[in-house]
């Protein structure tokens, strides 16, 4: 058997919290524990990876959910406050 690591954090302290993939499978957006929101282009390689903070560092950063609309190709991002 053989398998192969598609996404991972530099950080190993940066727990993911939620994934979507796009319709085709070689997209996905990841929503993670530090309020921040990653996009990964498996075609592209390590170097096609971004990563947005979209909820302030600390307790409360963690993101409630993430989905991405098929049909509008549009990212829903859930966040919770204190």
């Amino acid at each position: 058997m053989k398998s192969t690591e598609l996404f991972a954090h530099s950080n190993d302290d940066m727990l993911i919290t939620h994934f979507d993939l796009m319709p085709t499978g070689q997209q996905a957006w990841l929503a993670d524990k530090n309020g921040g929101i990653s996009f990964c282009d498996f075609r592209e390689g390590q170097q096609e990876r971004k990563r947005w903070i979209v909820q302030e560092e600390g307790r409360a950063a963690k993101l409630g959910g993430l989905s991405v609309n098929r049909m509008f190709l549009l990212l829903l991002i859930a966040a919770s406050t204190d």
